[in-house]
């Protein structure tokens, strides 16, 4: 298990959250939700990326490029510098990028947390940025919102 995941691993499984591989995912009563730590390919950093999908049929644990709606959490949390924990090669006090983490993913675990339903959805992204999240339009029309 990564670092960033073994940090991150009681907040996420207290919230109902599962790891696959490197992707931590929830089943609400309408949707899958995804929680994904990607690494760079240009050193120790992480980007956090959120997604959610509608349930439909078999559950699926798909890759975070294939959900439907998806963000990073810069998006969500713009001008954070909480953002910076998730550099492990920057100097940082280690129990601080702790507790920076655990700040920005419960930051994003009560948005996710207000989305468990269809109807839920509406509500969520008009409060927080999922506008700019990607195939937005397209979702709104899959789960019937206009």
């Amino acid at each position: 298990m990564r670092e960033i995941d073994k940090i991150s691993e009681g907040v996420m499984k207290n919230h109902g959250f599962m790891i696959k591989k490197t992707s931590w995912y929830r089943l609400t009563p309408d949707f899958i939700q995804i929680i994904n730590f990607q690494k760079s390919y240009y050193g120790n950093m992480y980007y956090l990326n959120v997604g959610i999908d509608l349930i439909e049929g078999n559950i699926r644990f798909q890759p975070e490029y294939k959900f439907s709606v998806r963000l990073r959490s810069e998006t969500i949390l713009s001008g954070s510098e909480l953002i910076k924990s998730f550099d492990f090669e920057s100097p940082y006090n280690e129990e601080q990028r702790r507790q920076d983490i655990f700040t920005i993913i419960n930051e994003i675990l009560i948005i996710l947390d207000a989305v468990q339903r269809k109807e839920d959805f509406l509500k969520v992204a008009q409060e927080h940025p999922w506008d700019k999240a990607l195939i937005i339009g397209t979702f709104k029309n899959k789960i019937g919102l206009k």
